[in-house]
C-alpha cells in the first residue's frame, strides 16, 4: 500500500488523464495507480517511472512552443478583472510582477520576463517565463517554468504535472508534487552552466548584451574594452581611417557592414565545400573578427569625438579620451532592453562597413599615379628594374585574390568531381598560370603580378617550389602569410624561400 500523504485531509486529488477530480474520504485513482507518483520534499515514494519521462526530447520542445503560444493567447484574449477581486480569472504578467495572495483564487496564472509570488490557488495551469517565482500556494494542474528561477515553499502543492526546463530550482522540504517532475537543463543537472542560463534569461531574452546582474558579462566588456584601447595604441592609421569613413560616408559604412556580414557565411561554406579551401577559412575567419574589433574601436572613437563636439568644441579631440567616452556610453545603452541590442547590431555593422569601404579607398589609392609619375607604358616595356620598382602588395589585397581564386577553382572542381579533386586543380591551377603569366585571375581583377627577386622570368620550377612553400606558410595557422602584411619588404614565407615578390601592376599594364 502507498502511504498517505494527505492524513488529516478528508478530500484527496484523483487525477485521471491530467483532469483533476474530488472524491470524500481517502479515495484513489484506479486508472494510472501505475504512473502516479508523489514527491514530498524532493522525496521519490513509488516504484514505477511514469510513461512520460520516456518521451522523446522532441516533447520538451514542443512545451516551450506551447508556452510561448500560450502566452501571445493569453496577451490577446486573457483577462484580468473579476466581479469578485478574490476571484480571479487569467492573470497574465509581462515585465512585472505577478502575485496572487492567500485569499485569492485564479483560474491560469503567467509571469513573463518578471517576478511572480504565488500564495493562493490557481485552478488550471501555472506558466513561467524568464522569470524569478515563488510558490507557496495550490495548482490543481501544471507547472510549467522555463528558463529563470523557481522556488517551491512549504505550502507548495502541485496536483498536475511539473516541468521545470534550463531553470534553477529550490525546493523545500514540505513541498508536494503529485507526479515526478520533468527537468531538463535545470541547475540541478548542470550546476556550471548556471552562467549562462542567467546571460540568457537577463541578456538574451531581454535583447540586451549587457545585463547588469551577471558579473562575468562585465568581465567580458572589459576586456573588450581593453582590446579595443590596444588597437587605438597600436593601430591609430587604421581606427583613424574606420572614423574617417564613418564622418564620410555613414550610409554607405552600414550597407557595406550589412553585405560583408551576410556574405561571410556564404564565403566560409563555399570554402569548406571545396575541400583544401577550408585550410584558408581560418585566415578568413581572422581577417573578419580583426575587421569587426578595428571598427567596433572605430565606431566607439566616433562617438567620443561627436558627444565632445556637442558639449564644447574641441572636447574629447584625443583619441583615447574618445575611445573611452564611447566605452561608456555605449555601456550604458547596452543595458537597456531591447534598445541595447539595436544599438550593438547597428554599431557592429557601421563599424565592420566603415573598414571595409577605408580598405578598399586605400586600395584604390595604390592603383593611383602619383605627381611626376610616367604615363602608363605597355607590358613588353617596362624590364626587369622597372618591375622591381613597382609597389609591393601586402596581406589584404593577396587575400581578397586567392578568395576569388578560391572559388572559381572551387567551381570548377564542384561541376567535373563534386569538390572531389579541388587540391590537384588548386595547385595545377597556380603552377601553370604562374609560369604562364606571372599571376592568377584573381591577380589579373586586382592588379597583382609575380616577379623573381633576381630578375629573371618565372619558370615552372620556381612556380612549383612557390607552391609547395605557400604549404608550409599555411601550416604555420597562417602565419606565413600575415607576414606579408608585418614585414617592411612585403614578403610572404614562401615568397622568401622561392626568392619572389608580389608588385601592384600600374594602370595601362596589361597581365593577359
Amino acid at each position: 500500500m502507498k502511504p498517505d500523504i494527505y492524513p488529516n485531509t478528508q478530500v484527496a486529488s484523483c487525477f485521471n488523464d491530467g483532469l483533476a477530480e474530488h472524491a470524500v474520504g481517502r479515495a484513489r485513482c484506479p486508472h494510472r495507480a501505475a504512473e502516479r507518483q508523489w514527491l514530498v520534499g524532493g522525496q521519490r515514494r513509488g516504484e514505477d517511472t511514469p510513461p512520460y519521462l520516456r518521451r522523446p526530447a522532441v516533447f520538451y520542445v514542443l512545451s516551450l512552443a506551447l508556452a510561448v503560444l500560450q502566452f501571445f493567447a493569453w496577451s490577446a484574449f486573457g483577462q484580468t478583472d473579476s466581479a469578485n477581486p478574490k476571484e480571479l480569472r487569467e492573470v497574465i504578467r509581462v515585465l512585472t510582477d505577478l502575485e496572487i495572495r492567500a485569499d485569492e483564487e485564479a483560474t491560469e496564472a503567467a509571469v513573463f520576463f518578471g517576478r511572480g509570488t504565488m500564495n493562493g490557488v490557481v485552478r488550471r495551469q501555472f506558466t513561467s517565463f524568464a522569470s524569478e517565482v515563488i510558490i507557496n500556494g495550490r495548482i490543481d494542474r501544471d507547472l510549467v517554468v522555463l528558463f529563470g528561477k523557481v522556488k517551491l515553499g512549504p505550502e507548495a502543492d502541485v496536483r498536475g504535472k511539473t516541468f521545470l526546463i534550463g531553470c534553477a530550482v529550490e525546493r523545500s522540504p514540505g513541498a508536494k508534487l503529485a507526479f515526478r517532475p520533468v527537468e531538463f537543463g535545470t541547475s540541478d543537472w548542470f550546476p556550471k552552466l548556471r552562467w549562462a542560463t542567467d546571460y540568457l534569461t537577463q541578456g538574451v531574452l531581454l535583447l540586451r548584451p549587457l545585463p547588469p546582474g551577471v558579473s562575468w558579462a562585465w568581465v567580458a566588456v572589459g576586456m573588450f574594452a581593453l582590446v579595443y584601447l590596444l588597437f587605438q595604441i597600436v593601430f591609430p592609421a587604421s581606427v583613424q581611417a574606420g572614423v574617417g569613413t564613418l564622418q564620410e560616408r555613414p550610409v554607405t559604412s552600414l550597407f557595406s557592414g550589412l553585405l560583408a556580414s551576410i556574405l561571410f557565411a556564404p564565403v566560409c561554406v563555399l570554402l569548406v565545400a571545396t575541400g583544401i579551401g577550408a585550410l584558408l577559412l581560418p585566415l578568413v575567419v581572422m581577417a573578419f573578427a580583426v575587421a569587426v574589433l578595428v571598427g567596433k574601436a572605430a565606431v566607439l572613437r566616433f562617438v567620443g569625438h561627436q558627444l565632445g563636439r556637442q558639449v564644447r568644441p574641441g572636447c574629447l579631440e584625443n583619441g583615447l579620451l574618445a575611445l573611452i567616452t564611447g566605452i561608456a556610453l555605449l555601456g550604458l545603452l547596452y543595458m537597456v532592453p531591447v534598445l541595447g541590442a539595436f544599438v550593438w547590431g547597428t554599431t557592429t555593422l557601421l563599424g565592420l562597413g566603415a573598414v571595409v569601404v577605408a580598405a578598399v579607398q586605400h586600395l584604390g589609392k595604390e592603383n593611383q599615379r602619383p605627381a611626376g609619375e610616367m604615363p602608363p607604358v605597355p607590358t613588353d616595356a617596362l624590364g626587369a628594374a622597372d618591375e622591381a620598382a613597382l609597389p609591393r602588395v601586402g596581406f589584404w589585397r593577396r587575400l581578397v585574390a586567392t578568395l576569388l581564386d578560391a572559388l572559381l577553382v572551387g567551381a570548377i572542381a564542384a561541376i567535373l568531381s563534386k569538390g572531389l579533386l579541388f587540391p590537384p586543380f588548386w595547385f595545377l591551377y597556380h603552377i601553370v598560370l604562374w609560369t604562364w603569366k606571372g599571376t592568377t585571375i584573381g591577380g589579373i581583377v586586382f592588379g597583382l603580378k609575380i616577379i623573381r627577386e633576381d630578375g629573371r622570368p618565372m619558370t615552372f620550377a620556381v612556380a612549383f617550389v612557390r607552391v609547395l612553400a605557400s604549404v608550409f606558410s599555411l601550416l604555420a595557422l597562417g602565419l606565413g602569410f600575415f607576414w606579408a602584411g608585418w614585414s617592411r619588404e612585403k614578403r610572404a614565407w614562401h615568397d622568401t624561400i622561392a626568392g619572389t615578390i608580389v608588385v601592384q601592376a600600374p594602370r595601362g599594364m596589361s597581365l593577359v
